[in-house]
């Protein structure tokens, strides 16, 4: 498991809040750290849409002040939650009210008198 996070510092660094199977599962799923570099953005999304953000106050991977401050950053619209890294997993109903905050936000169609 070379530049992976194994099963216990994946526990500890991205899933404390999940259950045993889950973060089985996900220490073999992972991919190896260095290929999170591999791919590139070609241009920063918030730079010039309207932005969220779910602060994951629980999380040992990303400090959450840096969380804060990435979002504050981006002018986002921020919630606070408490979970881990994986919060996707671990709190799927407070992200997906988020997600479902920014879709209500952004498609509504101006109403011309």
């Amino acid at each position: 498991m070379q530049g992976r996070a194994g099963e216990d510092r994946g526990k500890e660094a991205f899933a404390a809040d999940l259950p045993e199977d889950d973060i089985r599962v996900l220490a073999v799923r992972q991919r190896p750290f260095a290929a999170i570099f591999e791919d590139r953005a070609e241009a920063a999304a918030w730079k010039s849409l309207p932005s969220w953000y779910v602060v994951a106050t629980g999380d040992n991977a990303i400090p959450p002040e840096g969380e804060r401050h990435m979002a504050r950053r981006m002018g986002a619209k921020t919630i606070e939650v408490d979970a881990s890294h994986s919060i996707a997993l671990s709190q799927p109903t407070a992200v997906a009210e988020l997600i479902r905050s920014a879709v209500e936000a952004t498609s509504a169609v101006p109403v011309t008198p």
